[in-house]
């Protein structure tokens, strides 16, 4: 019963996160929707340029590269992506909120495939926050298989 009542609060810590990161990312896409507005773009990157970015910040000048580079397309590509992928954690959080299997099963199976693409992204351009995302979602996705692995192991037992 204990182990129950501890799974029932791993997954509750787990549609936690995915509810805060699908937040985040609704937050993202309508930053980048806005910026589709006409000129807000190039208001935006024309801002980025005068920023009193002094010497020793170079790591901030290597973040907001990219982002003075970006297209029209690319921003609104960015936004829906980001949207789609709230959806996503938003489903995921609020099915493993509720105690349903099948959230467990789809938060295993696309956490199993989206940690490729992070691993890829970490070893192209090293962060500690992108390392730091491997590793809880490597956490995440080992507590998902260890808990469904006893769960189907009790549904056999109870067969049996």
């Amino acid at each position: 019963m204990s182990e129950d009542i501890e799974a029932r609060r791993v997954l509750r810590a787990i549609a936690l996160f995915k509810l805060a990161k699908s937040a985040l990312l609704v937050l993202v896409a309508a930053g980048a929707f806005e910026l589709t507005r006409a000129g807000a773009l190039a208001a935006f990157i024309s801002r980025l340029h005068h920023l009193p970015l002094a010497e020793g910040h170079h790591v901030l000048q290597q973040a907001l590269a990219p982002l003075a580079s970006l297209t029209l397309g690319e921003v609104e590509l960015a936004g829906a992506l980001a949207l789609g992928y709230a959806v996503l954690f938003g489903i995921e959080g609020v099915g493993l909120w509720r105690g349903r299997r099948w959230a467990e099963y789809l938060t295993t199976i696309a956490t199993a495939s989206l940690i490729p693409l992070e691993l890829w992204a970490l070893f192209d351009s090293p962060t500690l926050l992108r390392g730091l995302a491997v590793l809880v979602n490597i956490g995440i996705l080992a507590c998902l298989i260890v808990m469904l692995s006893r769960q189907r192991r009790r549904r056999e037992d109870v067969r049996a």
